[in-house]
């Protein structure tokens, strides 16, 4: 029995959904081995699987890397070709001596799609964003400012495709065409953690090498405890803005001032970093059992995290979405498109908070009023519900190991 290889990108977000796959491996009997940061440690080692710790020279292990990749797209392009290299020199020689059959890899971690290719193995890539096609869309920049920025980001890529050359031929890797891959990188198959119903233009992938999987609808360990007995039976309306992007103190004070004495309930999880006065009718927590919370809620406002926004539509709760950035919006707004949810603007919020106030509470009252919002909401929530979840994307590694 092959063992399965699995490279982790460093993220909650992408970790989370990977936790409940690799503990129905391990109840199989898999032997699954999980590189990660040391962050991860306790969670990875929850699952039944192998922890191995990338360690502290691995580049994402540095806050300050972490800041570059998330400067720009041409930055993040840099940072995983410097990681891809540092993998390169540390890791394929100890991979190649225990012969992995194949490597399964976060559709991040551009590492793990180097490594595969100058082991020459086949990969199984991990989405747990939306899939993508590569179609590119680049408007022409306008004013100077704009200019001497896209000038710029034209030197970095320049530097980059260079980095990129000298690592294909040093390792005989196939050459990327097109560098934007690095940001989404594809395996021999790729799971997808949402339904093609959800997944745009999901029509366009193909069915042999793109298994829609769903999230995984498993109720987490460390769940933090919560005091569900003081539920009173008044509409459930939750608001997160996840686990990364939540210290807004503006987003807050809209929300009190739109829900001060509305005839909600409101469940307010702010994070570690934010405290918040709030009237009689919230209940405050830095951290909450999402889960749990979602299957009693009558809409959801969110940042638009794709666990957030998979989870929300699996239960048929209707979103108020407010993108704090990256691939938020993108999330934010295929909700929107079919119909779910509504989309606030920070700038909405955080510029009056009196003003956004009252935009997330006409927002949150749209949505509660008007049947056609928990309709859409069901139409997806049945689509995810019918994937499979964390069985078939154990089921699609193993019949992918065994057909190898």
């Amino acid at each position: 029995m092959a063992t399965i290889y699995l490279l982790g990108y460093p993220g909650w977000g992408h970790l989370i959904p990977l936790l409940p796959i690799m503990e129905e491996l391990t109840r199989r009997g898999e032997r699954v081995v999980c590189f990660e940061t040391s962050v991860f440690q306790k969670a990875v080692r929850a699952t039944g699987a192998e922890f191995r710790d990338y360690g502290d020279e691995f580049p994402p292990a540095s806050a300050r890397v972490m800041e570059r990749f998330h400067k720009s797209t041409s930055d993040a392009i840099r940072v995983q070709l410097e990681t891809s290299r540092w993998a390169l020199e540390h890791l394929l020689e100890p991979l190649r001596r225990e012969q992995p059959a194949f490597l399964v890899h976060d559709s991040l971690s551009a590492w793990g799609w180097y490594l595969a290719h100058a082991l020459e193995i086949p990969t199984v890539s991990l989405f747990s964003n939306f899939a993508f096609n590569f179609k590119q869309h680049q408007p022409k920049p306008r004013g100077l400012t704009a200019r001497a920025r896209a000038f710029a980001g034209r030197l970095r890529r320049a530097n980059s495709r260079t980095l990129a050359d000298d690592l294909s031929r040093r390792y005989r890797v196939p050459r990327l065409e097109n560098l934007a891959q690095l940001m989404r990188n594809r395996g021999t198959l790729n799971l997808v953690f949402t339904s093609r119903e959800f997944q745009p233009d999901g029509s366009t992938f193909s069915a042999n090498e793109y298994r829609f999987v769903g999230p995984s609808m498993v109720p987490r360990p460390d769940a933090p405890a919560f005091p569900f007995e003081k539920l009173d039976g008044r509409p459930l309306i939750y608001i997160s803005l996840g686990t990364v992007a939540n210290a807004h103190p503006a987003f807050y004070a809209a929300c009190v001032r739109a829900f001060r004495n509305a005839p909600y309930q409101i469940v307010l999880a702010t994070g570690d970093n934010i405290k918040v006065e709030a009237p009689s009718n919230f209940i405050v927590r830095p951290f909450v059992p999402q889960l749990e919370i979602l299957k009693r809620a009558a809409a959801f406002v969110t940042h638009g995290g794709m666990n957030s926004v998979n989870e929300a539509l699996y239960f048929d709760v209707p979103l108020v979405l407010c993108p704090q950035g990256g691939n938020t919006g993108w999330v934010a707004a295929r909700a929107a498109e079919l119909g779910a949810g509504i989309v606030i603007q920070n700038r909405e919020l955080a510029t009056d908070t009196q003003k956004g106030g009252m935009r997330l509470r006409d927002a949150v009252n749209a949505v509660l009023s008007e049947p056609r919002y928990k309709l859409a909401a069901k139409r997806i929530g049945d689509s995810l519900r019918a994937t499979g979840g964390a069985a078939a994307a154990a089921d699609e590694i193993v019949k992918f190991r065994s057909s190898d």
